[in-house]
């Protein structure tokens, strides 16, 4: 069932300004950290994984290099149904080296 709420322009200004001091906060701590993948943040998991095409914009290498890397165990790789996930750990090392 849907409710409808009344909120005045105030409210909506607080809500708004609550949220984005919010987010400039989590901005702010979690920019030391490795980035987080774009899986990890669409399913709100707490995986800081990469997909291939993730992986291979980070490193800046086409897709089917990070097949050959996952192939040659360069990379740390695992699969979820069809979906094959890099470990963030692998590729930061990778893009380290």
């Amino acid at each position: 069932m849907n409710r409808v709420y009344t909120v005045t322009e105030e409210e909506i200004e607080d809500i708004i300004t609550r949220a984005v001091s919010k987010a400039l906060s989590i901005q702010q701590t979690t920019a030391q950290e490795a980035p987080k993948s774009n899986h990890a943040i669409e399913t709100g998991l707490n995986i800081p994984d990469y997909s291939r095409k993730e992986a291979a914009e980070r490193l800046r290498v086409s897709t089917q290099t990070i097949d050959k890397l996952i192939s040659t165990k360069e990379l740390s790789s695992y699969r979820i149904g069809k979906k094959v996930f890099i470990r963030a750990e692998s590729v930061n090392n990778y893009a380290r080296a």
